[in-house]
């Protein structure tokens, strides 16, 4: 149905958590009326690059009338960052990100004093949303990025309730340093979600650990033949994945206008 195997893993993982996904012509329509403040939860997903900004921008606000942000995906494996330069010059955040992908991970031994293991209490939730906030970016104000995680969540323990994935988690004293999500995403993927680390603990390896566990979780409690995962093109994270046995096989463009 879909031509990017990153559009295809989010969208599965979006409509498990009760998002509609309804097509138009040349493009998708994504809506999450239980998070509307869910940036990528609420997006149109064109065929193509689309050659008119302003059209694109009238197609957005005609389904989002409500909306403060613009979210717009391509749904292709051909085009790259620079074909989005019109966007870029018309003040869009765009972004190129790498989908990669493994059949399994390598093992890894935790650090000493680590426990990792998925979340499942009233207080390991809690602590994920504090992780997150933790790890904020500047650009996204406190108290609706603190609103937008709260839905997150509730959507997050629902389909680790309904047996479609877990959350897992590098625990340091009981205090939750690292996270991560793995769904499954029908067609033997597996796709990887929101892989963090508090800036405390960072190159400790908790993350390569925590990684390591939630794959291994995912072919032997999912039964998944494919993993997958997204990362940025420049940022470190990305050599990690490839070290864990990821290889890159296509690029997700998106473009994004934030409120303010």
């Amino acid at each position: 149905m879909f031509r990017s195997l990153g559009y295809a893993t989010d969208l599965a993982l979006l409509r498990h958590g009760g998002s509609v996904v309804t097509r138009h012509d040349g493009y998708w329509v994504v809506t999450s009326p239980h998070n509307p403040t869910h940036y990528w939860g609420n997006v149109v997903l064109f065929d193509d690059v689309p050659t008119s900004i302003e059209r694109a921008e009238q197609c957005f606000h005609q389904h989002f009338p409500e909306a403060q942000h613009v979210a717009l995906g391509v749904d292709t494996t051909q085009a790259t960052v620079r074909d989005l330069e019109d966007f870029a010059q018309a003040g869009f955040d765009v972004s190129g990100g790498v989908v990669l992908v493994a059949p399994m991970v390598a093992s890894v031994t935790p650090p000493l004093g680590v426990t990792i293991r998925a979340l499942h209490s009233p207080d390991d939730w809690a602590q994920s949303i504090e992780l997150s906030m933790a790890n904020r970016e500047e650009q996204y104000e406190a108290t609706g990025y603190r609103t937008y995680l709260e839905a997150k969540v509730v959507t997050q323990r629902h389909l680790c309730e309904q047996g479609h994935g877990a959350w897992w988690g590098a625990f340091v004293e009981q205090q939750l340093v690292s996270q991560m999500g793995i769904f499954d995403c029908g067609d033997g993927r597996a796709r990887f979600q929101t892989v963090m680390t508090h800036p405390d603990y960072r190159r400790r390896g908790l993350a390569r650990a925590t990684l390591s566990a939630t794959g291994h979780f995912a072919v032997e409690a999912l039964g998944a033949r494919e993993l997958v995962i997204v990362a940025e093109p420049d940022y470190v994270a990305i050599d990690l994945y490839r070290s864990l046995g990821f290889v890159a096989r296509e690029t997700q463009l998106q473009m994004q206008r934030i409120p303010g």
